[in-house]
């Protein structure tokens, strides 16, 4: 029930400002373009290139054939332009749980407030639609944007995994964070005080 919907064929979720769409080989140009290096200093991914692009993307499409994550491009509709990336995966049918993870903004876009915009949609979906019982969010330690950006949309610090991680020569912290399908209406409360009209069609 969960990949199935998932992973559904032309899966769109979208609001009057906002469309989340399945990435698509299409969009590797235009990833590149707005891409900065900025945005993966604390990711898992350093995209550079054309050619890192084309690889991620493909691998990307692969893994929504297999049910393993679906990678959502991020298109501002008043502009119908392409302004980042989102995904869900780490999937499990038998606890009904996700991860929302990798979401990234052109530097152009960030601070508008997109960020939780873009949660609202998903965790919508997820919540309200498939009745999932846990969102999940990982970010690294060092990465206090992010950590912001989760405490404002209400997800709560479950714990720090200490040096799980081995990246450019140092291990790294990671912070797990969480949402509830008992605490999503609160949240989804405040979320949608920020976001006014952000409702998922």
């Amino acid at each position: 029930m969960i990949k199935s919907e998932i992973f559904k064929d032309n899966l769109c979720l979208e609001t009057e400002e906002l469309k989340l769409r399945p990435s698509e080989l299409n969009d590797i140009d235009f990833f590149a373009k707005i891409s900065s290096p900025s945005i993966w200093k604390y990711m898992s991914y350093n995209l550079g290139n054309i050619s890192d692009w084309k690889k991620f993307v493909s691998q990307s499409i692969d893994n929504r054939k297999n049910q393993i994550k679906q990678e959502f491009t991020i298109i501002l509709k008043s502009s119908n332009q392409i302004i980042g990336a989102t995904s869900i995966c780490n999937i499990s049918e038998v606890d009904k749980k996700v991860e929302i993870g990798l979401t990234w903004l052109s530097e152009k876009n960030q601070g508008q407030g997109l960020n939780q915009k873009v949660k609202l949609i998903l965790l919508s979906f997820l919540f309200d639609k498939l009745k999932i019982n846990k969102v999940e969010f990982r970010t690294r330690g060092g990465n206090l944007k992010s950590q912001r950006a989760l405490n404002k949309i209400g997800a709560i610090k479950e714990g720090t995994l200490r040096e799980l991680i081995f990246r450019n020569g140092e291990f790294i912290d990671v912070i797990y964070y969480g949402i509830l399908s008992s605490e999503w209406n609160n949240v989804k409360k405040e979320l949608l005080k920020i976001n006014t009209g952000a409702n998922t069609v």
